[in-house]
């Protein structure tokens, strides 16, 4: 047999699989985008509305104001990329809300459903007052209405002389990943929830399918808690109640303290009469927290709670 031949069928075979591979792995249209702030845009809602689906923002080091997230993007801070300030309540309103829009509350990205699949990390958030005015930065990062599949990763939220905060906060959405985060809250004059996902009667879409694990919350605050699922039940608003369920809070280091706080809380509100909490609230798995030194480690209301959900090998 001819070697050379041989040799040279080879080498095509192998050219032949390579482009195979890359164009199966790479459909048209896939090429992703890189924006850098402020290299190629001055701010960061310059970027995002600059930006096409799948790009990702990088951040440099500084003081930033935040965004309102209305398409699935990777926004990445490099060292040292601080969110001071950010947005107000953005509008328009679905129907059948009247919340009117507090300048003295910002947040620092607002994710709409639009923004569904997207992604933030690598940020410093300082909520503290923003210079002589009395508004803060009190929601760091905020989805509602079903915003799903988003990533929370390796972002340090530290919080300073204010009101209450709310940290992470995911109303109605699925499959979302918080991980490797660190939020630490000397003192919270009133509530201070760091992870939060609940479900609304407005919406009542339910969360489910998310995971929360190896993040480090330290806080002192009157009330709250590190890490809450949280459901409401209002039949004057929406017949349908949203599940929290299939949720995975696991591996995190929580110290919360304060006379009506909790490390962990599972919690259905009743303002009206709906099915049980255990059809509400169920199938969470909440384990390897490491809980040591909270006030009150483990809050379920109401009490059944408990045995609707997985809930064990948490140090206490």
């Amino acid at each position: 047999m001819n070697k050379t031949k041989v040799k040279i069928t080879g080498t095509l075979l192998t050219a032949v699989f390579i482009l195979w591979t890359f164009t199966a792995a790479s459909p048209v249209g896939a090429y992703r985008r890189n924006i850098r702030v402020p290299q190629d845009c001055p701010t960061i809602q310059e970027a995002i509305d600059a930006a096409s689906d799948g790009d990702r923002i990088h951040v440099e080091s500084g003081e930033w104001y935040g965004g309102i997230v209305d398409k699935p993007v990777k926004i990445i801070g490099t060292r040292g990329a601080v969110i001071v300030d950010g947005p107000e309540y953005p509008g328009p309103l679905p129907p059948g809300w009247d919340i009117s829009p507090n300048p003295l509350l910002r947040f620092g990205f607002f994710i709409t459903p639009e923004g569904s699949g997207s992604t933030i990390s690598y940020f410093t958030f300082r909520c503290a007052r923003i210079g002589v005015t009395e508004a803060y930065l009190t929601l760091p990062i905020f989805a509602r209405f079903g915003t799903d599949n988003v990533i929370v990763t390796h972002n340090e939220i530290y919080i300073a002389n204010i009101p209450s905060v709310q940290c992470i906060t995911n109303w109605d959405g699925d499959n979302w990943v918080i991980k490797y985060n660190t939020i630490i809250a000397p003192e919270v004059e009133g509530d201070f929830l760091g992870v939060f996902i609940g479900s609304l009667p407005r919406c009542a879409f339910g969360a489910k399918g998310n995971v929360v694990a190896f993040n480090k919350i330290v806080a002192d605050a009157s009330t709250g808690s590190g890490i809450s699922l949280f459901s409401r039940v209002d039949s004057t608003v929406n017949i349908d109640v949203g599940e929290v369920s299939n949720n995975k809070v696991a591996f995190n280091d929580i110290l919360v303290t304060g006379p009506g706080t909790s490390a962990i809380s599972l919690q259905v509100e009743y303002l009206t009469e709906g099915p049980t909490p255990g059809e509400i609230l169920y199938g969470n798995v909440v384990m390897f927290n490491d809980l040591r030194g909270s006030s009150n480690p483990i809050a379920f209301d109401p009490p059944e709670l408990e045995q609707a959900n997985r809930v064990l090998k948490n140090p206490q």
